[in-house]
């Protein structure tokens, strides 16, 4: 009986890794990762600002972008990185 439910194990953890392994079929287009728009779940607070990300220290490369705008959830798209640049940052109006 523990031969069977070891066999079993071992069969689905193959199954489990050839899965990871194989490679997409061309006909499933991958998405960039720089195209999705994710939230953070982070809610905003009375400031709208856009934050950059880049692959270095020269700024050329963007790999990301995460932005805020008044009280809403913080969106982000692609990766963040230690490499970064405010593009815009204001106050709400509150009004």
């Amino acid at each position: 009986m523990r031969f069977k439910i070891m066999t079993a194990a071992l069969w689905a953890a193959g199954l489990c890794a050839y899965g990871c392994m194989t490679e997409p079929s061309a006909s499933e287009p991958e998405e960039s990762v720089v195209d999705q728009e994710v939230s953070t779940g982070v809610r905003c607070s009375d400031k709208t600002w856009r934050v950059n990300f880049y692959s270095d220290a020269t700024l050329t490369t963007q790999v990301g972008s995460m932005w805020c705008v008044c009280f809403q959830l913080e969106q982000l798209t692609g990766t963040t990185s230690n490499f970064t640049k405010l593009v815009n940052e204001f106050t709400c109006d509150l009004r």
